[in-house]
């Protein structure tokens, strides 16, 4: 059993956003509500954490606030992220060029046709995400006192 199996669930990102992106699927968001020009984003980010060191697929809601402001919204495991996009790029270290963008409709249409939540296209759906073991071993590795 791995160190991380306790801790909060990973891999539930590409629901959560589809989700949120098309209303009718049930999960309504407060942070979403002053938000217009709502985008399902698809891409690739650099982890942090136990994650660190390596680039994994990953799925998040964009949108405009009221002020103009390009905002993400990221609701993966059970978090409520809400920052500028600007930001989130940062931390991320994400490259607009490897993230694929759906309108609401175009998103269920995608989900339609491939029965599941991404990703679909592009380079987050040609990416290889690492494994747990390759995981679980570079962290072994990592912190391993010598």
């Amino acid at each position: 059993m791995s160190q991380y199996d306790e801790d909060v669930e990973l891999g539930d990102c590409f629901k959560v956003a589809a989700n949120l992106a098309v209303p009718v699927l049930g999960l309504v968001s407060d942070e979403l509500t002053d938000l217009t020009d709502i985008t399902l984003v698809h891409g690739i980010v650099s982890g942090q954490g136990h994650l660190e060191g390596f680039r994994y697929t990953h799925a998040w809601i964009e949108g405009t606030s009221p002020e103009g402001i390009p905002m993400v919204v990221d609701a993966s495991g059970g978090r409520r992220v809400v920052i500028p996009q600007a930001l989130y790029y940062l931390i991320g270290q994400i490259r607009p060029d490897e993230c694929e963008r759906y309108v609401p409709d175009a998103a269920q249409d995608r989900m339609l046709e491939f029965a599941h939540y991404g990703p679909w296209d592009g380079a987050p759906a040609a990416h290889i995400d690492p494994t747990p073991e390759e995981i679980e071993n570079y962290g072994n590795t990592r912190h391993a006192v010598a």
